[in-house]
């Protein structure tokens, strides 16, 4: 055993390059940092099986070379609805769940969704409320808009125009309101 409680710390295989092992269950103390000094673009912590947990803390990556800072990869996933990657908060009320920024992208783009799956007929993006969708994006760009109620918007263009080519538009109203309204 090994006690780092020292003023002056431990300092493992320094100057060797052999590998270190820790056993299955290597424990450091609460407030001691663990630091690997590495090499930019080189593994340098491999987890090669099992899970990895933080319990009450934060994860930070800061990532300066050209590839992905956070890749995700199951090849086993098929029909699971939690999501390979699945973020969940109770307790946020007024602040934005994900915030994704990219100041830099001038004509690239910001999310891009794919799937090249043969019979392809699920949605690129589907928002739910709880009880029934409300908002999807599915093949060849269709999009459904669960709406309101007939008077309410469930569409609302403030600037712009829509261009309709080679295609068909189709109103059915089923109540009081107007059909269509021009001013």
């Amino acid at each position: 055993q090994v006690d780092g409680n020292g003023s002056g710390g431990v300092d493992i295989s320094s100057t060797s390059t052999g590998t270190i092992t820790l056993g299955s269950a290597t424990t450091v103390a609460s407030a001691k940092l663990f630091t690997i000094t590495g090499t930019a673009g080189t593994t340098y912590f491999d987890l090669t099986a099992g899970d990895a947990t933080i319990g009450d803390g934060s994860l930070a990556i800061v990532d300066n070379d050209q590839a992905a800072a956070l890749a995700i990869t199951n090849n086993t996933y098929s029909t699971n609805t939690t999501g390979i990657l699945d973020i969940n908060s109770t307790s946020l009320s007024t602040g934005d769940g994900v915030t994704f920024v990219a100041n830099g992208v001038t004509s690239g783009t910001m999310i891009y969704l794919e799937s090249s799956a043969s019979g392809f007929s699920g949605n690129f993006i589907r928002c739910h409320d709880g009880a029934a969708n409300v908002f999807r994006v599915g093949l060849n760009g269709l999009t459904t808009i669960k709406g309101n109620a007939v008077g309410t918007n469930a569409l609302v263009l403030d600037a712009g125009d829509v261009t309709l080519t080679d295609g068909a538009l189709s109103v059915t109203n089923t109540g009081t309101a107007d059909v269509l309204s021009v001013t």
